[in-house]
């Protein structure tokens, strides 16, 4: 006579395979991990792109605004004629940097402490039939010259900023370096040791 248990049943054990699953989720994380560094490299390439060219159509413009005082402040010492001078102005306010008109640009977008706005300087260029005008407009060029110097300087230090690097990378933190010693050892590795260790 045989005697089993009410119990007694028939079990399956799971061999699954889930290290092919781990080689896949580490392989996904690696490359979105990847993906999201060429994607921040990118961005910050375009970012330095663009304010370097804001740099070089600022220092463009002041120079152009520079000359133009030059030749409005011999007018106003000498009481020149004023003939040509509103072809002057217009040719300084048609100045263009990589083929775009730098008057016409905002800078402010690429920064929110820059106050640069040619619109007053644009108003009194309209109209010069005097000296006086002249005067106003030579006023006028040195607040926009004195913006532009500094719309340069924030540019720029966003752009040391950009480029700085971590004076502390030469130094080794030693917290990153626990648990590693038996990094070697793949059976002991798991996907969230994994994801530590890369972290």
């Amino acid at each position: 006579m045989k005697i089993t248990s009410h119990n007694a049943g028939t079990y399956q054990v799971s061999t699954q395979n889930t290290g092919k699953n781990l080689k896949k989720d580490l392989s996904a994380q690696k490359k979105s991990f990847q993906d999201s560094l060429v994607l921040n490299a990118q961005k910050n390439a375009i970012n330095i792109k663009a304010t370097n060219q804001a740099i070089g159509a600022l220092q463009t413009m002041n120079k152009a605004l520079g000359h133009l005082d030059e030749k409005l402040q011999t007018i106003i010492n000498t009481h020149g004629s004023l003939q040509n001078t509103q072809e002057q102005i217009q040719k300084t306010l048609n100045t263009t940097f990589n083929g775009e008109k730098i008057f016409d640009q905002d800078f402010s977008k690429l920064s929110s402490n820059i106050k640069l706005d040619p619109t007053n300087l644009k108003k009194y260029a309209q109209n010069i039939s005097t000296q006086q005008d002249i005067y106003k407009l030579s006023n006028e060029i040195k607040k926009e010259r004195n913006q532009t110097n500094n719309a340069i300087d924030i540019l720029q230090n966003e752009l040391n900023n950009k480029l700085k690097t971590d004076a502390n990378y030469d130094k080794l933190d030693t917290t990153k370096l626990k648990n590693l010693a038996n990094a070697h050892n793949t059976s002991a590795l798991s996907l969230s040791r994994v994801s530590e260790l890369l972290a």
